[in-house]
């Protein structure tokens, strides 16, 4: 009989594998071909150490940027890269890519073979991050199970969770459809050290204690953030009697010792040397105007705004929480202290400038964190009855899975607003998968850390009554506004693809073009006299250089999301940063008709303020 079950576990473990793989090429697969823009937004970052280093030969990152240029056009910023003291250096760290490099490797290999681009780019490159992904994904639910087994849950309970977090969380999302962000990675380092460090504490073996301090390194190096799981082991040492035993025998043990910290400190090491070789500092904070407000957490909205909110987009977690009732239960120690480490990661999280982390699926910094929900998960489940786990959990489970998948297809096909989610666009578009609703909700407005004073440098207006200087607009298309016979409007429609504009020069408005980053506060009224008619029109900022080319390009929808309502002026109000080019020569704004639509513009209010760098946050005049 034992043989037999081992047999079905095999089985079900290479059913498992198959099913991971079938779900990443379909993920990845477009009816007109494979994807080639696997490597989107950060995690380009995360990624270009590699044809870096083993491409380009060098870790100065100007050269690497250029050939970005050329790749992804000429409006390409490259985020992810500061100025350290005139040196171009990589704000994230090398773990991921650490992580990625074998895959890497085999198709920088197979690229040789078969004679296929050597640039790091093409479709073997892409490609092998998707594995990458699906392979740290498998290790952290692999790892997540067998720390459930070593802590007496059974295999069905086991199983059930892990797979659960699967299918049923964001993990489903950054493992299939953006798989080279950090957190699939962070999830299976993390999973990796705690299934470790609980061998090592529990059972005390001198390998657990090797791996456990490769994988504690592993996750700092991927994000240093994660060097705080270190506080969990009093958790997992399960008695605090393991705790001290430990302690006490790597104390007396060099060996020991030795294991502990080698694989930690010569991985963090790495970080340093490289840091070292660019910029002569052992350690650099990469994230120059960027930080935490310890003081002002955004508790509520991280955990339940429309915008972003951990239960809203992952309501599984609300079901897993529950499970700190049978824990408290079995042991009022481990529940209290699990407890408050994730209140501390909630409020450190929380404590981010940025507290919606940017475009991204769901609250996605907690995600480093689900193998201790997976725990809390079993726990629940294992608390139940069957027939209440049959009859109430399972269908609800399956139900909260759906809501996943669904709501991960809606991310992916921009039906979700990648930044910009309120409570009536997330109800508008609650479980919709048409056609008709990609990219149809509108943005909001851009946030800055520390972003006060902003200083101003000039405002223009135009109400159609007249033309000031530097807007360039049509006289026929001025038109008497129906409400108001004092007023006159622009009037948009099907011949009308740009709106008046706004034009600006660097020779004329150097004022303006000689600061390098600029904010941009746009208000405007819009009429519609058909139902939705600007619904699927933008506001366009973009600034070219002395090329002519786009170095800079920015749009907006102008409204939220559609509506029936019909008879009355709206405002459309945006705020966002604009990154100038070495050497620009115009700027332009204006709003941009791409479906014919017929509306009225009025009353345009641009104010442009300079960026001042280091600037204390004034909590009265943020622009959010």
């Amino acid at each position: 009989m034992g043989q037999y079950i081992q047999i079905r576990k095999s089985w079900l473990i290479v059913f498992l594998i198959g099913l991971l793989v079938i779900i990443s090429v379909f993920s990845n697969i477009r009816f007109e071909g494979f994807r080639t823009d696997v490597l989107g937004g950060d995690s380009r970052g995360y990624y270009t150490w590699l044809p870096a280093v083993f491409i380009h030969h060098t870790l100065d990152f100007d050269e690497v940027r250029e050939i970005q240029k050329k790749r992804h056009g000429s409006h390409y910023q490259g985020h992810y890269y500061s100025d350290y003291e005139g040196t171009l250096i990589n704000k994230y760290t090398s773990g991921v890519a650490l992580l990625i490099l074998p895959f890497f490797l085999l198709a920088l290999l197979f690229s040789y073979v078969f004679g296929l681009p050597v640039d790091g780019y093409s479709i073997l490159f892409q490609y092998s991050v998707v594995l990458a992904g699906v392979f740290y994904a498998s290790l952290g639910l692999y790892f997540s199970y067998k720390l459930l087994r070593g802590m007496g849950f059974g295999h069905n309970i086991s199983l059930l969770s892990v797979s659960a977090f699967l299918l049923g969380t964001n993990v489903f999302y950054y493992t299939f459809f953006h798989p080279g962000m950090s957190h699939v990675y962070a999830f299976g380092m993390a999973a990796f050290f705690i299934f470790y460090a609980h061998k090592a504490l529990n059972n005390r073996k001198d390998i657990a204690f090797l791996l456990a301090s490769l994988a504690f390194g592993l996750c700092i190096l991927v994000r240093p953030f994660n060097a705080l799981l270190i506080l969990i082991i009093p958790f997992i040492a399960e008695k605090p009697g393991n705790l001290s035993t430990v302690f006490s025998r790597m104390i007396n043990s060099g060996r020991l010792m030795l294991y502990s910290l080698l694989p930690f400190l010569v991985l963090i090491g790495l970080q340093a040397f490289i840091y070292y070789s660019q910029t002569g500092q052992l350690w650099v904070w990469t994230y120059p105007g960027e930080g935490f407000d310890f003081s002002s957490p955004e508790f509520s909205n991280v955990l339940f705004s429309y915008r972003k909110g951990l239960f809203v987009y992952t309501p599984l977690l609300l079901i897993a929480i529950l499970g700190f009732i049978p824990l408290f239960r079995k042991n009022a120690f481990r529940g209290f202290y699990l407890l408050g480490f994730l209140l501390l990661i909630s409020w450190l999280i929380s404590s981010w400038w940025n507290w919606f982390y940017g475009d991204s699926f769901g609250m996605r910094p907690f995600i480093d964190y689900y193998p201790l929900f997976i725990i809390l998960f079993a726990y629940l489940i294992s608390s139940v009855g069957k027939r209440m786990r049959k009859f109430l959990f399972t269908p609800l489970i399956l139900l909260l899975i759906t809501l996943n998948l669904i709501q991960s297809y809606q991310y992916e096909h921009r039906i979700i607003h990648h930044d910009a989610m309120t409570k009536e666009k997330y109800w508008y578009v609650f479980l919709k998968t048409g056609k008709q609703y990609e990219e149809i909700l509108g943005d909001t407005r851009e946030s800055l850390f520390k972003e006060s004073p902003l200083r101003p440098l000039d405002t223009f207006l135009i109400n159609y009554d007249s033309v000031p200087k530097k807007w360039i607009l049509t006289d026929s298309l001025i038109v008497a506004d129906r409400l108001d016979s004092n007023n006159h409007v622009y009037l948009i429609d099907s011949a009308i693809h740009f709106s008046s504009t706004l034009k600006l020069d660097a020779k004329q408005d150097s004022a303006i073009f000689k600061h390098k980053r600029l904010y941009a506060k746009v208000e405007f009224s819009y009429y519609e006299s058909d139902t939705n008619a600007a619904v699927k029109s933008f506001l366009v900022s973009s600034v070219s250089d002395q090329n002519g080319l786009t170095a800079f390009y920015k749009s907006f929808r102008i409204k939220d999301y559609p509506d029936d309502t019909l008879g009355f002026w709206r405002k459309a109000d945006f705020g966002y940063e604009i990154t100038m080019p070495e050497k620009p020569k115009e700027m332009r704004f204006y709003v941009w008709n791409p479906d014919n639509a017929r509306f009225l513009l009025d009353d345009w209010q641009i104010i442009l303020f300079s960026i001042e760098e280091g600037a204390e946050l004034h909590k009265g005049q943020d622009l959010r």
